[in-house]
């Protein structure tokens, strides 16, 4: 059997195209590939599911950036995590946190429609897709390190636009920014691309009491005074919302025939 664990066994090995597997467990290898005498060499898992002849291979990256003595210990971690992930019936393909707001966007077209996709879109654009270190990490790597730098950085980020443009963002404003994130990531732990939310699960928890209650009651002097200053459509609206004990949407969706005009009642 190939030993990759030593540098000192990793220097005896022949340079050659194909990977020298070590086996870990069943159906579980891990790889080193020298290509030449020089190289510093890369490394690879390999995932055989029992029952099936198909094999997945996956590339791990960042191996290299460690000390020669350290890079079978990286490797052999990152290769059992991924194992692992596979195991809980994780999905073979590489999900970033860009995948996973995509996915959801198209989910909600599919859905809730145009408008509702469109406004998670542009959040996502302006608060998450604009910073490429953050949306490129790996769903199986994110950590709720990541998650907690990503909501400073939000939370820290000025309006940008409306009357409070530049001014600090209320705990509202993140609170929607979130629950956007929180949905994707949570949407895809649903469909298996990664097998747990402990990354955000505790670093997107809502503001409380972000929203206040408005507390605003005008009196009948007052709705005349707005009705009469109104333009015509929009008083007769205003009118129906001052005797009608209905939301807008409901009053503006009335047609004459939810009227009966013989017992005066909607």
């Amino acid at each position: 059997m190939t030993i990759i664990s030593k540098v000192s066994d990793r220097e005896k090995l022949k340079p050659r195209r194909d990977p020298y597997w070590q086996k870990i467990s069943q159906g579980c290898h891990l790889g080193y590939r020298k290509m030449s005498k020089s190289s510093k060499g890369t490394w690879s898992a390999r995932y055989s599911q029992t029952g099936y002849e198909s094999r997945i291979f996956k590339v791990l990256d960042g191996i290299t950036d460690h000390p020669d003595h350290q890079r079978y210990d990286a490797a052999l971690k990152a290769a059992q995590a991924w194992f692992e992930h596979l195991g809980k019936g994780g999905s073979s393909k590489n999900t970033g946190v860009v995948d996973a707001c995509n996915n959801y966007v198209a989910h909600l077209l599919e859905t809730k429609g145009r408008i509702a996709s469109l406004n998670v879109e542009n959040r996502f654009k302006s608060y998450v897709l604009n910073d490429k270190n953050f949306s490129n990490i790996d769903l199986s790597k994110l950590t709720p390190a990541h998650m907690a730098k990503w909501r400073k950085s939000v939370k820290d980020r000025p309006t940008s636009s409306g009357p409070n443009k530049g001014q600090p963002r209320s705990d509202g404003t993140l609170n929607r920014d979130m629950t956007c994130l929180r949905a994707a990531l949570n949407h895809a732990y649903k469909d298996g691309l990664v097998t747990s939310d402990f990354a955000w699960r505790g670093k997107l928890i809502p503001i409380k009491h972000a929203d206040k209650k408005r507390e605003v009651y005008l009196d009948a002097k007052q709705r005349k005074a707005l009705i009469e200053h109104a333009q015509p459509d929009l008083a007769a609206l205003i009118k129906a919302l001052s005797l009608l004990p209905l939301r807008p949407g409901a009053v503006a969706a009335l047609v004459v025939k939810n009227f009966d005009k013989r017992l005066g009642v909607l």
